[in-house]
Parts: C-alpha cells; structure tokens; sequence
C-alpha cells in the first residue's frame, strides 16, 4: 500500500500520523498549500499537470516561481526533485489547512479527479507488441504518473478521515469519484488505471467491488479483453 512510503505500517497509523518537526508558514496564502495537498504530487516538465493545477487552485504560473522559493525553506512541506513535486506529510497539512477545504474547494477536486483519472492512455491503441514505441509515436497519456497516484493517495486520506475533513454535503466525495471514474465498460480505461486500482480499492472498497461485479456480470467481455491486453 501507498502508505507505506511514507514510513507508515498501517492506515489506523496513517490517520494520527504526526511528524514531529514544525513545518514553515511563510507561504503568502496558506489556502494555496491546502489546495496542493489535494493534489499531493505533480511533475513540473508536465504542461497539463500545471494547467490543470492552475485551474483547480485559480493560480498562475508566477506562482509557480514561489513555490520554488517556498519548498527551499527550513521544514518546508514542500520538495521539488527532478521536476517532481511533492507535498510531505500531506495528513498533517491537511488537518492544519482543513479550514480552507470547503465546499467549493472539494467540487473543483472532485473535478480534477474525475478528469486526471479517467484519462485513456493513448498507447492502447497500439498493437500488443508496438507498445513499448509508444513515447516514439508520440502516444503519451496527457497527465504524469507523479499527478495520477497523488490524487489517488489523496482519495484514501480523505476516506480515511472524512469526519473530520468532509462535511455532511461532502462525504460521499471519495465513493463519488470512484463510481465516476470506475463505472465505465470500456478495458482501456480499467488498463489505463493498472497500477492506481489497488489505491482505488482501498479509498471507496464497496464502490469498487460494486464496479468490478458490474464488470464480470454484464461486460465480461471487458473483462477477458483486459486480461488478453495485460498478459503475457
């Protein structure tokens, strides 16, 4: 599970995990740093992962530049590798930032979710054996990996402590965007997802089983097909 890079052995741990060094508040906005921990993870050489961001948050790409800045800071929650961007300790920024995450914060996410995951990876349309030329042709999926899995972590932190972080109107969020994104009988979507459905599993169990069973039952041939494309 995800939650083990984060040196973390169990999800009841996950959910009062506390790091112990103080994190630096000197970012301008701190609702900026709430509405990134949403995200978790992003690749900066990625255009649309930036576009989308900007949309989602309502910031530009000075802002970006601050970031920089801000993740250069003592204890900041924010590090920057190789153009890869990641927001640590994201339980922590959460219950700090929880007063940022209102409704209209939790919409646009949703949004972004359903967008970032439901994307199709182009190199499906390629034979079985002409896969591996798929970045050479140019069949490359819009959004990076490093976007991919951090809204997916987000969807189990959220899950995991929605009394606390989804209000009443909210907190069917996280099995919302699941079926949204799952309740499609297409293979290439369910192989596009491949190594995020264990992520998926594990923020909204029942809709995913509920997905799975729709699956088997009435699209079996979605299923076999998905086994064909993804074996040997």
């Amino acid at each position: 599970p995800f939650y083990k890079s984060l040196g973390i052995k169990s999800l009841s741990e996950l959910q009062f995990h506390k790091n112990p060094q103080p994190i630096s508040y000197s970012i301008t906005d701190s609702k900026e740093i709430a509405c990134l921990s949403l995200i978790g993870r992003w690749n900066d050489n990625e255009k649309n992962d930036r576009e989308i961001i900007k949309k989602t948050i309502g910031i530009n790409d000075s802002d970006f530049l601050d970031f920089v800045s801000y993740s250069k800071e003592a204890n900041s929650p924010l590090t920057l590798n190789n153009f890869q961007w990641k927001l640590n300790r994201t339980p922590e920024i959460l219950e700090l930032f929880c007063k940022y995450i209102n409704s209209e914060l939790l919409s646009k996410f949703r949004n972004t979710a359903i967008e970032v995951l439901s994307e199709l990876d182009p190199k499906y349309e390629l034979e079985k054996d002409k896969r591996f030329l798929a970045g050479i042709d140019g069949k490359k999926i819009k959004y990076s990996k490093d976007i991919r899995f951090g809204i997916s972590e987000t969807l189990v932190w959220l899950a995991i402590n929605k009394e606390s972080l989804l209000n009443e109107q909210n907190k069917f969020l996280v099995d919302n965007i699941v079926y949204e994104v799952l309740n499609n009988s297409d293979w290439h979507l369910w192989a596009s997802l491949n190594e995020l459905l264990p992520i998926l599993a594990e923020a909204s169990p029942k809709f995913f089983i509920e997905a799975l069973k729709e699956q088997i039952t009435n699209h079996s041939d979605m299923i076999k097909e998905l086994f064909n494309q993804e074996g040997d």
